[in-house]
């Protein structure tokens, strides 16, 4: 069938093999939601609605950002914001679909003489738990503050995103965020001895193990322009609009 925005949720989910894996993953209610049509339910939960349609078409195929695209200390808050939700996020969010669906085959062929692919698919469903919710914080919540803050700061930034300032933003909270999220990429590294397939993996595990080795790089990376560039520069901002209020 057609994947587009005006089907519903539920239809989709009888109707898309693994679509109703790929809802659950992202907070989109395909059972009592499952009248919403696709255009209303992905925004709702975080996930813009042509990347929804792309994971439903099995189009994994994002990506990963290329590194130093931006000067960071440079570039306006709203240009890092956006390299960071349609780089890093859009490519985690792609990663993570084909990530659980190679597991669940690989597991199925291989689960019993290769139990440390258990343990790979046990830690990425913990990361899912964690990751999901936390973009999509940072997506509807944290990033529209940062941009708002801008502009109070420089009133020529014009960005699309509004939000009113408030103290919703807690540099301290995401930063311990990103701390779990890196503490499930080190054990990640533990259960795959840092990436390396054992001698009798079959293709599509090593494929697997490349694509887990390429992620763990640019989660890191992702995790260091938001911790170490985005957040601090946002922190002295609402330092300055709060002095400026007086």
């Amino acid at each position: 069938m057609e994947i587009s925005g005006d089907r519903t949720v539920g239809d989709l989910a009888v109707n898309i093999p693994n679509a109703a894996r790929v809802f659950e993953m992202f907070g989109i209610d395909s059972c009592c939601g499952g009248d919403s049509p696709l255009a209303e339910a992905a925004p709702r939960a975080g996930l813009p609605t042509d990347e929804a349609i792309a994971l439903l078409s099995g189009d994994w195929t994002v990506a990963r950002p290329a590194e130093g695209a931006l000067r960071w200390t440079l570039a306006s808050l709203a240009d890092l914001i956006d390299e960071i939700g349609r780089g890093h996020h859009r490519y985690m969010r792609s990663r993570l679909v084909y990530f659980d669906r190679a597991l669940r085959v690989l597991t199925s062929g291989h689960g019993r003489t290769h139990a440390h692919l258990t343990q790979v698919r046990a830690t990425l469903d913990r990361l899912v738990e964690i990751l999901v919710p936390h973009m999509r914080n940072e997506e509807q919540v944290v990033f529209p503050y940062m941009c708002c803050l801008e502009r109070l700061i420089d009133p020529q930034q014009h960005s699309t995103r509004g939000a009113t300032p408030s103290p919703s933003f807690r540099l301290e909270a995401m930063s311990h965020e990103h701390a779990d999220d890196l503490s499930l990429l080190d054990e990640l590294r533990r259960v795959t001895g840092d990436y390396a397939p054992l001698a009798d993996a079959c293709e599509n595990e090593r494929t697997l193990y490349r694509e887990l080795a390429e992620l763990d790089v640019d989660f890191r990376q992702h995790i260091h322009l938001e911790n170490d560039v985005l957040f601090r520069r946002a922190a002295e901002m609402e330092w300055i609009a709060q002095t400026r209020a007086g």
